[in-house]
């Protein structure tokens, strides 16, 4: 326990107050006896923390004080958590009173909170070299909620990466210890993916599990768009759109009739909430007749109101004083005409995101090509089915067997966005891929980057839970497959 304890110059009573969180309880006692738990010197600790605590901080701590830990619900454990979280003190008074407050809580039964998830976010943020919040988190899993993917999330992007050989020891110990013991599939793939994480072996080293992939994914879905998109400012499948587009538009392809007519097969390999599909449905559709009026009427407008802008800024340079009079009734005359563009120009505008809104049948004509799918949550597939923007009901199969599905030379451009940092070993892909792709079809994919030389195999299984990839294991399997790279482009997947 020492490593709680570690600052230079700890508040007082501190370590006293942290020792406390390894005293076995006799009994679950009252709020003033030290058979809760919690030291006589620990409660001191508390009781000084409510006098210096943020006011809603303080009632909480005078709350337990007076009732114990059967007085305190889970609003007022929230409330202390964001206090202890929020402090910059390297030894909060908060968060080592809330820690002490979480451990006495979930000696109860029922407890009133998730008490040890609680405490093992708060010690991977504030004790990162005690391996303390393993045993938090371990506890948590086997006894409250074994699919917590918060919980799942610490022991793998902090406890398992620790700069701390004791931490580290202690998070593989228990992934391999829930690996034998949890009872649901999707826990067990949880923990079997946290173990080659840690020790870079097993099949999941190679590939994830379909059940750990299942299991991610299906907890993602409903908020996939919100996360990725809104918040991380995802952008990959526009950018592979971008990509394709401008290789096919500039008539490098063998395929520009099948670009021209619509008719290409679109393969989307983990399609997710099908961002891939509705960006990509373009090239086996076209536009419908409204759109394509309300588009042109877009360009024109905003063409004339540039025009007219450009006549005014010309005028003011001949006449800067505004003393011609033919100029001035010019300006005002453009000016009308300005504001009736810009009216027309918003009119516009909401007409094209009513369409969008009504999804792809009312932005595109009926399809002439295929824009097929896969991915492994069901979840996932019935979000992307709902966009209407693939022509075939989304499948829930792997992409490696998802591709066998296809007769050679029978598609014309594959897609994978965010995908292949799921599979690690991407030989049967680009090999499938080889195999159905016609003459002058295209694979189009994102990596997450591995540095060369960092691993033999050229792919590697990182902490994140993702794989990333060598570009020249890429281009090695490349050259392997019969294909040519045309493009290469560094991007920021996400923030």
């Amino acid at each position: 326990m020492s490593d709680l304890s570690s600052s230079a110059s700890p508040p007082p009573l501190l370590t006293s107050a942290a020792l406390a969180l390894l005293r076995p309880a006799s009994t679950v006692g009252g709020a003033n006896t030290a058979a809760d738990g919690v030291s006589d010197e620990g409660r001191t600790y508390l009781v000084a923390s409510a006098e210096i605590a943020a006011p809603a901080v303080a009632i909480v701590l005078k709350k337990y004080e007076k009732e114990g830990a059967g007085g305190v619900v889970g609003r007022d454990l929230m409330a202390l958590k964001e206090a202890a979280l929020s402090s910059d003190l390297p030894f909060s008074p908060s968060a080592v009173s809330l820690i002490l407050v979480l451990v006495d809580c979930d000696r109860l039964s029922p407890s009133p909170t998730n008490a040890c998830a609680n405490c093992a976010c708060l010690l991977a943020h504030l004790y990162p070299t005690s391996a303390l919040g393993v045993k938090f988190s371990k506890r948590h899993l086997l006894e409250k909620d074994e699919d917590d993917a918060v919980v799942w999330y610490l022991l793998s992007s902090c406890f398992a990466v620790s700069e701390h050989k004791e931490v580290r020891e202690a998070a593989l110990e228990a992934a391999r210890e829930l690996e034998m013991s949890l009872e649901g599939a999707s826990a067990r793939s949880r923990a079997e993916h946290l173990t080659a994480i840690l020790t870079q072996s097993g099949q999941s080293a190679l590939k994830s599990s379909e059940e750990y992939v299942k299991t991610v994914f299906d907890g993602l879905a409903d908020v996939f768009e919100e996360r990725l998109v809104d918040k991380l400012g995802y952008r990959v499948p526009w950018q592979l759109f971008d990509i394709v587009y401008e290789h096919f538009r500039e008539g490098e392809a063998a395929l520009v009739s099948e670009y021209i007519n619509r008719t290409m097969t679109v393969v989307d390999l983990g399609c997710g909430t099908g961002l891939v599909g509705k960006c990509f449905s373009a090239l086996v559709r076209e536009k419908s007749h409204e759109r394509s009026l309300l588009e042109a009427d877009l360009r024109d407008t905003t063409n004339h109101k540039a025009r007219l802008m450009d006549a005014i800024v010309e005028m003011d340079a001949v006449d800067p004083d505004h003393n011609d009079t033919d100029f001035n009734e010019a300006r005002e005359e453009n000016g009308r005409v300005i504001k009736k563009c810009e009216g027309r120009l918003s009119i516009i505008t909401n007409l094209l995101e009513a369409q969008e809104k009504k999804g792809i049948e009312a932005m595109w004509e009926k399809p002439k090509g295929r824009m097929l799918g896969c991915d492994l949550s069901p979840k996932m597939c019935s979000a992307a089915n709902q966009t209407g923007a693939y022509t075939e009901m989304v499948e829930t199969v792997d992409c490696d067997n998802f591709l066998k599905g296809f007769q050679a030379e029978t598609v014309h451009i594959i897609v994978s966005a965010d995908t292949y940092i799921y599979v690690g070993d991407l030989r049967a892909t680009f090999e499938q891929s080889a195999r159905i792709l016609v003459r002058g079809g295209v694979l189009a994919f994102s990596i997450e980057t591995l540095g060369e030389g960092v691993d033999d195999k050229g792919f590697k299984l990182l902490p994140s839970g993702r794989y990333a990839q060598a570009p020249s294991y890429v281009k090695g399997l490349a050259e392997t497959y019969g294909f040519a790279v045309l493009k290469e482009k560094e991007i920021v997947i996400r923030k």
